[in-house]
């Protein structure tokens, strides 16, 4: 099977390499899901999108200077959001950019932070995920106001064919039990991952309610006074608060683990 996995993606990258553009691409993409993926009934539904061009309509994107809120993101299932290009080395700004307003959309709809934000050539692909500084705070918020950072990145050579199948598997399927890894649980729950993000937001909207009680007021200055002397210089505002609190947890699950 692993020889098969092998031929089946040094096919792929020969043909993605001679292909002329992004469309052209993406369907021999497509094909080889197909080929990878096919017979797994948790993948069928995600390649099914896929075949089906799976463009998904995104409204309540707001970017200073554009006319509408509405986009298009090349490819969307669930959460997972591809911005698909033909030489990322050349227009992976304009990649982000799209990205950020696709997630911008979404998130002015009312959704959670649940994304997988790819940017691909389909040879490189790169995974994204906001800065933590700029979530929004249950307003609306504007796609220039997000700033991506790349928090993962695979590159497809003659070498690591198998490699690529696990990576596909990872981010799209996750059909293949993971190992539990220092790196694994990093990226699933350290900074930049859904959960990091999520729990931050959720963080945020407790502490509003509950930081006019003594007890979460008096943590907070406690560990404002503990931090301020251990550090000549050092941003004590609730937002670094809550994300040490984040943090500190994950640190235990380590140690635990």
């Amino acid at each position: 099977m692993r020889a098969n996995i092998e031929d089946e993606v040094r096919s792929y990258l020969r043909a993605v390499k001679a292909a002329g553009n992004e469309e052209v691409k993406r369907q021999r993409f497509v094909a080889l899901l197909q080929s990878l993926f096919g017979g797994l009934k948790t993948a069928k539904p995600v390649i099914e999108d896929f075949v089906a061009g799976a463009e998904r309509v995104v409204t309540k994107i707001r970017r200073p200077g554009r006319r509408s809120d509405r986009g298009r993101a090349d490819t969307q299932y669930g959460s997972v959001i591809i911005e698909f290009e033909n030489d990322l080395s050349k227009t992976g700004g304009h990649a982000k950019e799209q990205l950020a307003d696709y997630v911008t959309g979404n998130w002015n709809s009312g959704s959670r932070y649940q994304f997988t934000l790819i940017a691909s050539d389909c040879v490189t692909w790169k995974i994204h995920a906001p800065d933590i500084d700029h979530v929004p705070g249950g307003t609306p918020i504007s796609s220039s106001d997000i700033k991506l950072m790349e928090k993962d990145s695979f590159t497809l050579t003659e070498s690591n064919c198998l490699e690529f199948y696990h990576f596909l598997d990872s981010i799209l399927f996750r059909a293949v039990k993971k190992r539990p890894t220092l790196a694994a649980i990093k990226n699933d729950f350290g900074e930049g991952s859904n959960a990091f993000i999520t729990a931050v937001d959720q963080l945020t909207a407790h502490f509003t309610e509950a930081k006019s009680s003594g007890e979460v007021t008096v943590a907070y200055e406690q560990w404002e006074r503990f931090l301020s002397v251990a550090y000549d210089k050092f941003d004590g505002s609730e937002r670094v608060f809550l994300v040490h609190t984040y943090l500190s947890v994950f640190a235990k699950m380590l140690v635990y683990k």
